[in-house]
């Protein structure tokens, strides 16, 4: 068990600051491997543990020569594996960082090792392509490697990168989770789409002329959590978002702070060609959930919130609207000048392309005077103007003289005559003529 207990000095032992990146990579394979190792020696009968002692492994002589031995590619194919690693990593940084500044909850749900691999495995992980050639790269990564990252968002957890770019400037970079109970990541790309809960620093640099490059996952369940096991699994995922952002470094650092965490960045982090937007670590976040249920009574409870959501969601502007009318219809309209003001540029845009639509398809048409408007308020204003209560009193005949593609009327042949000479009058009726064809 040579190999394990190196690796377990590299898990648990201190490093010297100065440490290279490539030994932060053979940190890297060394967790993989003997994580690989304690899980099959945690879960196997007396049998298998003495035949898994008599495999061989690669015997240590020396650091250097270990570490060769790890990284080779003979053993780095049959130890390696991606969510080992994160796993391994992840603990690492879960124990690394100070009680007062994770969460409570950590030492309660995920107080163990073993406590972590079983909820890990309760909603398995998928990762992105391409994620364990990156890991065991001496190379750091590149934003081309961001940029294939899959894009496609879909009802489950997963954590996100987003990639922000602006010519002549270095690249940004922001990991972030998304464990909504109802979309999930479709929710939390829905946000971001619309500028709902941004990130500050994101938001900060969409000011300064940043644009978004890409936005991809880096691990994710194809599916929601059962609600029974969602509130621990959000604390699984924030860990993993702050493993994440410490492993590509998308931390905030203007003044090199690490966080203490350095080690878990396997490359030169003053060495990589993008910066990051990250704030603060995630395991200081708050979780929603309640953790106090069973499973049993979350199960009730998420069917009782989904039945409440049927019952009132299509009935609930009706029933203020005929109980609570005035204060509701207060509450709308300043809601709605509070968007127009704050979203003033994307309103107007929208409401131009909604009253051109209006326009074409003839939603709000008069078709006594032949007028389409842009809106209903529009159409209302029309039906107050002279030339619609002209067309209605040609209606019933109180006009001698009646042009219906114009909606003009006279009792004056004179002022008719010149109508029917004008320009205007020409073009309504083609208008009408081919309206009427069509």
């Amino acid at each position: 068990m040579a190999l394990a207990s190196h690796a377990r000095d590299y898990l648990f032992g201190k490093r010297d600051a100065s440490s290279t990146a490539s030994h932060s990579l053979h940190f890297i394979s060394a967790l993989s491997a003997f994580h690989s190792c304690t899980r099959v020696l945690s879960c196997h009968c007396a049998s298998c543990l003495s035949l898994h002692a008599s495999a061989s492994m690669p015997e240590v002589t020396s650091t250097a020569v270990n570490l060769t031995a790890v990284t080779s590619s003979d053993a780095i194919g049959s130890a390696f594996d991606v969510e080992t690693c994160i796993l391994a990593l992840a603990w690492t940084c879960l124990n690394d960082t100070p009680a007062n500044q994770k969460n409570f909850y950590y030492d309660e749900f995920i107080a163990s090792e073993p406590m972590l691999w079983d909820l890990a495995s309760a909603h398995p992980l998928e990762f992105a392509p391409g994620l364990s050639e990156i890991l065991q790269s001496e190379t750091p990564p590149t934003v081309e490697y961001f940029q294939t990252l899959p894009d496609v968002p879909f009802k489950g957890w997963g954590v996100y990168l987003i990639v922000l770019g602006k010519p002549g400037h270095p690249c940004r970079t922001y990991i972030g989770s998304a464990t909504a109970s109802d979309r999930g990541i479709t929710h939390r790309f829905y946000q971001y789409d619309h500028d709902q809960c941004l990130p500050r620093y994101y938001e900060a640099s969409l000011r300064e002329g940043f644009s978004v490059v890409h936005r991809g996952l880096l691990c994710w369940t194809p599916s929601i959590p059962p609600p029974a096991i969602e509130p621990v699994l959000r604390l699984l995922y924030l860990l993993l978002e702050a493993t994440f952002s410490y492993i590509f470094w998308a931390m905030r650092t203007p003044n090199g702070n690490d966080y203490g965490m350095a080690h878990i960045c396997p490359w030169d982090r003053f060495s990589l060609e993008y910066t990051g937007l990250c704030s603060h670590c995630s395991l200081n976040e708050g979780v929603f959930g309640e953790f106090n249920m069973s499973a049993e009574e979350l199960e009730a409870l998420a069917v009782m919130k989904k039945q409440r959501k049927i019952e009132t969601s299509s009935s609930y502007h009706y029933k203020q609207m005929e109980t609570n009318y005035d204060a509701y219809l207060d509450d709308m309209t300043a809601r709605v000048r509070k968007h127009r003001t704050l979203k003033h540029k994307e309103h107007r845009e929208w409401e131009n392309a909604n009253r051109k639509k209006h326009f074409a398809n003839k939603t709000y048409h008069c078709a006594l005077c032949n007028t389409a408007c842009h809106s209903q308020s529009d159409l209302t204003e029309h039906e107050g103007t002279d030339k619609h209560l002209r067309n209605i009193a040609a209606t019933l005949g109180d006009y001698r003289y009646n042009c219906n593609p114009c909606g003009y009327h006279s009792n004056k042949y004179y002022l008719y005559d010149t109508h029917c000479k004008g320009k205007r009058h020409k073009k309504k009726v083609a208008d009408y003529e081919s309206s009427n064809l069509e």
